[in-house]
């Protein structure tokens, strides 16, 4: 994974992820799964025995496995650009179709190279 130095903001706000970096691969941008949940204000659980990420947040249920490119949003299947995967330790996932499947607005802003997210709350 190429680590671009991007900075990540939510309502005005720097997220700080505290394990990885946001990391780009192939084009898209994977983030560390605790942070991108929480700064959105996200509930997030871990299945660690199916690799099993579930996110809620205003009645939005959104549902990842690492390695596959299949989620899930309110049941329905949506196909990934990317799949979740461990980069150094951290279970990363997919920033535009996390933040975008629960809700909010994902900018980028090049000339800054800066993300800002934008919520509903």
């Amino acid at each position: 994974m190429a680590s671009q130095d991007l900075t990540v903001f939510v309502n005005g706000k720097a997220v700080e992820f505290k394990t990885a970096r946001p990391q780009v691969l192939t084009g898209r941008t994977l983030v560390p799964l605790r942070g991108i949940f929480e700064s959105i204000g996200a509930y997030v659980e871990y299945d660690e025995a199916n690799h099993t990420i579930k996110a809620t947040k205003n009645n939005e249920d959104v549902e990842l496995r690492l390695g596959a490119r299949i989620a899930r949003k309110n049941g329905a299947e949506i196909m990934l650009d990317i799949k979740p995967q461990v980069y150094a330790g951290t279970t990363m996932v997919p920033l535009r179709f996390i933040a975008e499947a629960l809700g909010a607005k994902v900018e980028f802003d090049k000339a800054n190279n800066r993300i800002n997210i934008t919520t509903s709350e």
